[in-house]
């Protein structure tokens, strides 16, 4: 981005970088869970397409604009791009897996992965209501309370991006033309960490407590 002032568009036509590593991995990964899938004799339906939108949301997040902003200029894209990574893309691999996955080691289950106990595929062994809506409670007061320490707190919690280094020659754009200086982009860090986490953990909470009313009251133990 040399010669003139970079616009909107050239950043979001330019700042890609297809890192080999995350590419190769991304198609490995799809390419393991199809193997997986073959041998199981799952069919190729709604599970696989939400492992495969997980794998395109994980791709989008480490080669996207999103990684070079926050990479070293925005802390509000470094938050968008950790609740991608951190709650979206699994989110979608646990609901993507397949039904009849055999039992993961004890290591694995036990809270490794966040939406592991809530949603693993084996209905019978997933947290039942209480424990689960107590599990995502707290997770969400975690989000809420970093979040609103971002939000309302002294400027420069993450010095990094109080003077970034404008190898992209970007700040200009960043900081004229969207606006966007040190005080307001942790501000909108910390909403992002507050509102839009907070809101996941909620659904996950309202879909946890929907299943446990619409279930038999002789199936609800296992809800």
């Amino acid at each position: 981005m040399t010669g003139h002032s970079p616009t909107t568009t050239d950043l979001l036509l330019t700042a890609w970088d297809a890192e080999p590593s995350v590419v190769i991995g991304c198609a490995l990964l799809l390419a393991a869970y199809f193997t997986l899938a073959r041998r199981l004799d799952c069919r190729f339906d709604r599970r696989a397409a939400t492992f495969a939108g997980g794998v395109g949301v994980l791709l989008l997040a480490l080669i996207s604009p999103l990684d070079a902003l926050g990479d070293g200029y925005l802390l509000s894209a470094h938050v968008a791009q950790h609740f991608l990574l951190a709650l979206v893309v699994p989110a979608l691999f646990v609901l993507g897996a397949p039904l009849n996955l055999p039992r993961l080691p004890g290591w694995f289950s036990n809270s490794r992965i966040t939406w592991w106990p809530i949603f693993r595929p084996d209905q019978s062994r997933r947290l039942s209501t209480a424990p689960a809506v107590t599990y995502l409670f707290t997770a969400c007061t975690a989000c809420s309370l970093l979040g609103a320490a971002l939000t309302f707190g002294p400027i420069g919690a993450y010095p990094a991006y109080l003077h970034p280094a404008d190898t992209l020659g970007i700040l200009p754009l960043i900081r004229d033309v969207w606006g966007f200086d040190a005080r307001s982009d942790q501000q909108l860090a910390g909403m992002l960490m507050w509102v839009p986490g907070c809101f996941v953990y909620l659904s996950a909470i309202l879909v946890k407590v929907r299943v446990f009313y619409q279930e038999p009251v002789s199936g609800r133990v296992a809800a």
